[in-house]
């Protein structure tokens, strides 16, 4: 369980370090405007702490239900979140699983639909830490030594589709995303390699999810 905690201690700490960076290049750029990228806080001034948007995800191998906070790192292409997911006892037929996730998407281009509508398509990865008594960073002594592996913290790969609608009068937002997955663990690559009776269609699943934009 310590070692939960100082997982879940250094993800944020990386969020955090990413955000606190992206502000520090923004703020250079009001000396060098004309030679460093652009960065999503050149026109935000809120704390670099204050999330950009707030989500909410259906499934994905980071739980049933998640919910969190985005950062946008880079301009329309970088964007960290941190969610904490849910599988409800109803699903596992057991004790409800609780996660932590550590999410990093990558907008690949964007093509505007219409003045206020864009679409992209996006890949990125997951670091995902189960916290319930049943998973372990480190096998227990009790079980025998290479019978089991760790099963607290799993790494997802995934690819898909996002749609923004900017919102130009609204009080609260400014505008919001919804997105369509496509991905995996690295353990069900494992099962399809090593394993003639794991096929592709098995190892795969979808997600939905959407972020909404806070008002800059």
């Amino acid at each position: 369980m310590k070692l939960k905690k100082i997982c879940f201690v250094i993800v944020v700490v990386i969020l955090c370090y990413q955000k606190y960076s992206a502000q520090n290049i923004s703020n250079k750029k009001s000396i060098y405007k004309d030679e460093l990228p652009i960065i999503s806080d050149l026109k935000n001034k809120k704390p670099w702490y204050v999330p950009d948007y707030v989500k909410t995800q259906f499934a994905g191998n980071i739980g049933l239900f998640s919910f969190g906070v985005g950062y946008e790192v880079i301009d329309k292409v970088w964007f960290s979140e941190l969610l904490f997911g849910f599988v409800p006892e109803s699903i596992t037929k057991a004790k409800p699983v609780h996660l932590v996730t550590f999410k990093n998407s990558f907008s690949l281009t964007t093509k505007n639909i219409s003045k206020t509508l864009s679409f992209s398509p996006i890949v990125g990865f997951t670091t995902t830490l189960e916290t319930n008594n049943n998973s372990f960073i480190t096998v227990p002594d009790i079980y025998p030594s290479g019978y089991y592996i760790t099963n607290a913290v799993h790494f997802t790969l995934f690819g898909g589709v996002s749609f923004h609608k900017n919102f130009t009068n609204d009080a609260l937002l400014d505008g919001v995303n919804i997105y369509f997955e496509l991905g995996t663990v690295e353990t069900y690559l494992w099962y399809l390699i090593t394993s003639k009776e794991v096929g592709l269609k098995d190892v795969f699943s979808t997600a939905i999810g959407i972020n909404f934009h806070i008002k800059s």
